[in-house]
């Protein structure tokens, strides 16, 4: 049985691999979509394991879509 997590992660990586090495100077609106969903939670993960040590919650974010 395979995890669909981890499924999904490897289409994004797959999918957008090229555009690493490109060099590309200006980050699309999809780009800029992706990195502030990091952004928000690498932040979740953060308070949720410093102040409370939500182990469940910080995976949870991580799945999350």
């Amino acid at each position: 049985m395979q995890c669909v997590f981890w499924d999904a992660v490897y289409r994004f990586v797959t999918r957008n691999v090229e555009r690493i090495g490109s060099g590309a100077s200006e980050p699309s609106d999809a780009d800029r979509k992706v990195l502030r969903k990091l952004h928000q939670t690498i932040k979740k993960i953060t308070d949720d394991f410093e102040s409370r040590w939500h182990f469940n919650t910080c995976i949870a974010a991580v799945m999350e879509r």
